[in-house]
């Protein structure tokens, strides 16, 4: 009766540590709690608006927001105290390796490039209808197209990226020019033909504002 007992005992030892142990990993085993995990992301259209809404933050930083306005100085339609930077660019007086406006444009443009291609490698992961992702889709390449106009019209032809790379990926070749505007105008058709055509209003890009930028683009990019 003892020897039952005492097996029935080692029995329920193993099996509480089992149970404990199995528990414990399924305790351990959980997204990060401090950051968004892009495994457990893009489940639904919230996700994908959160996302959306970072890619938009891009147009925070130069050479973006009302602070462009200062780039007139450089054709002599801006007062000269408009930005002593903008002054020292107008007059030959910065170099591309000395910082300033040069870093910043090519830096904070390929970071709204990256945030693009990141959001239109995965947003079709979301659960949602083929319209809804287009318009979602249709406003990051929206964005994707004003980046790539702003680097072209300043830097001529730049390295083109279209999908999300690694470090070692990115070392590849500049694109010309021309192969830049070109994905710039693919950008906006596709932008054209999938943004609501209503009047702008709550920040979020419409057909009339792809169509905007088109327009500008071909007119700087006649041929």
């Amino acid at each position: 009766m003892k020897k039952h007992i005492l097996f029935l005992k080692r029995i329920f030892i193993i099996g509480t540590f089992a149970l404990y142990f199995v528990s414990c990993s399924d305790f351990m085993d959980k997204n990060p709690l401090d950051q968004i995990s892009s495994e457990a992301f893009w489940t639904n259209e919230a996700e994908v608006k959160l996302a959306l809404t970072g890619v938009y933050s891009r147009l925070q930083a130069n050479p973006f927001g009302h602070d462009d306005a200062k780039s007139d100085v450089m054709a002599g339609d801006s007062d000269a105290n408009q930005g002593q930077s903008w002054v020292l660019l107008a007059q030959g007086q910065i170099v591309p390796t000395s910082g300033s406006l040069i870093t910043e444009y090519w830096n904070n443009c390929y970071s709204g490039i990256s945030s693009c291609n990141f959001f239109l490698a995965n947003v079709d992961k979301a659960p949602l209808p083929e319209a809804t992702l287009n318009k979602y889709k249709a406003e990051v390449q929206f964005l994707r197209a004003l980046f790539y106009f702003k680097l072209a019209d300043v830097y001529g032809g730049v390295p083109l990226y279209t999908a999300p790379v690694t470090i070692e990926e990115s070392k590849i070749a500049k694109s010309t020019k021309a192969e830049v505007i070109a994905q710039v105008i693919s950008d906006l058709d596709f932008a054209i033909a999938n943004l609501p055509d209503v009047a702008y209003s709550d920040g979020h890009a419409v057909k009339g504002s792809a169509q905007a930028l088109k327009a500008r683009v071909l007119l700087y990019d006649s041929q």
